[in-house]
């Protein structure tokens, strides 16, 4: 009798989740069928993460431009490599002697570590707070003036904080900053405009932070369109505003990257030790302006005092619920670090590889320039990235802390009016992917006891983007 009942309940369980499944299949079927979808780049993928079986997909082994849905495989990565609670040091150092009234004969040394926290206000930092514990920690050495300079030392990365891969126009603006072996104040810089009247000019009132090195070139004009842009490259201190802000009563603010990060840390810590009473007779510079000259110590340094980023939990966190690029990138290039004295996206790129390959993904199919998505060649397959989910719930000793960096649909980051309003609101964890014809989602769902892995991905679109994600919306909830 007993064998009887365990044969039907398995038969029933069995049959359940075979309808499940055709279920499952047809809201997809229906998915792609979506008027103006006709020509689009569609593939969709859905893993039992206990299994890794497909139970339902289309065009799963499709590579498709995924946007910063490329960011759960960067993340992932950092977690399986670095490890929950690593942190990033920054270093104040000197080299040279310091005599009995406190006179520092040498330079100063800020060593970075590749840490994308440095004051920054997406970890709840001040920008203020490195210059300020580098100060108190030279009073208490007992330095009272420096005869020489401060010197950032950003060479655990390369010199290449953007990617080649990376579109004209997004340089220049502050989703496209470049991640630099020092990093300060999120690389970025506000531009405040004045308001005026439709047709005009909008004058130029100031930066925060004070950056008066930047020449700005305007041509944005006040007209009822929101779409104005910074433009210009890393190292060079010309930037271009282009485009349109709109007619309004007060002040207007745009976003921009600092042109360079590491000289910009040294400035503003020279600036602080001589308002504070330490004399500095020495300018600030980098590694990359004394290169050509070799005039710098690289060992025999004394550090002064360490300052760790928050655990890499929170930096993961961080990067997937606000879709953080700069933190992305930093990543990918602390990957590298493990396996090169030097990093860069390339070498980041290849240890992402390397790492997913020695774990039975195929890496074949994966093209990666990048750790944040921003370059709008990289491309993925659903198939690849629910194996890599599948992989973080079932198999990571970082499995809690991978799913609860995902942010909640209809409720956190840049999924909070996804799915809101639905039964499925804040209960699906999962990262998108938007630029131009790219909207893309991945994540988990669970149902009937059992976790999936999920990934959807639509380029070249000729449909509204909202009538794109509510078709997608429509599809998930049929699930």
């Amino acid at each position: 009798m007993m064998k009887r009942e365990l044969l039907l309940f398995f038969l029933a369980l069995s049959l359940h989740t075979s309808y499940q499944a055709a279920a499952q299949q047809a809201s997809i079927n229906r998915f792609v069928q979506t008027e103006g979808m006709e020509t689009s780049g569609v593939a969709v993928a859905i893993v039992d993460v206990k299994t890794g079986t497909t139970v339902a997909s289309y065009n799963p082994d499709r590579l498709l431009t995924p946007a910063s849905v490329l960011k759960v495989v960067t993340t992932a990565t950092a977690l399986e490599v670095l490890g929950s609670h690593f942190q990033i040091a920054t270093r104040l150092q000197y080299a040279g002697d310091i005599d009995i009234d406190g006179i520092l004969h040498g330079d100063l040394y800020i060593q970075g570590g590749g840490d994308p926290t440095l004051g920054s206000e997406f970890v709840g930092l001040n920008r203020d707070d490195f210059l300020k514990t580098c100060l108190t920690a030279l009073q208490k050495s007992g330095i009272k003036q420096v005869a020489g300079r401060i010197i950032a030392d950003e060479t655990c990365f390369d010199q290449a904080g953007i990617s080649p891969k990376w579109l004209k126009e997004d340089l220049g603006n502050s989703y496209a900053a470049g991640s630099y072996g020092i990093s300060y104040a999120d690389n970025t810089y506000r531009l405040f405009l004045a308001p005026g009247k439709a047709g005009a000019t909008p004058d130029i009132l100031r930066t925060e932070p004070d950056i008066p090195y930047i020449n700005f070139s305007n041509f944005l004009e006040i007209k009822n369109k929101d779409s104005a842009f910074i433009y210009g490259i890393p190292f060079h201190n010309e930037r271009w505003l282009m485009g349109y802000i709109p007619e309004r009563k007060t002040e207007y603010e745009l976003k921009g990257d600092i042109p360079d990060p590491p000289f910009f840390l040294a400035a503003s810590l020279r600036k602080m030790l001589i308002h504070s009473g330490i004399p500095v007779s020495g300018e600030a510079t980098t590694f990359r302006r004394l290169t050509p000259t070799g005039d710098f110590q690289t060992d025999g340094r004394t550090t002064v005092c360490t300052c760790f980023s928050p655990p890499l939990t929170d930096i993961i966190r961080e990067t997937n619920v606000k879709s953080n690029n700069l933190y992305a990138d930093h990543l990918l290039k602390l990957i590298a670090l493990t396996v090169n004295p030097q990093a860069s996206f390339e070498r980041g790129v290849d240890a992402v590889k390397k790492f997913w390959k020695s774990n039975n993904l195929d890496m074949t199919k994966v093209v990666m320039y990048d750790g944040s998505g921003l370059s709008p060649v990289n491309r993925l397959s659903p198939a690849f990235v629910t194996q890599l989910l599948a992989y973080m719930s079932e198999k990571s000793k970082y499995a809690t802390d991978f799913y609860t960096s995902l942010p909640l649909a209809g409720k956190e980051g840049t999924v909070r009016n996804f799915l809101k309003n639905t039964r499925l609101e804040e209960k699906i964890p999962l990262k998108s992917g938007s630029m131009t014809n790219v909207q893309c989602y991945a994540g988990y769902f669970d149902k009937d006891g059992k976790r999936y892995a999920f990934c959807i991905m639509a380029n070249d679109y000729l449909i509204p983007r909202n009538k794109l994600q509510k078709a997608i919306e429509k599809m998930m909830l049929g699930w």
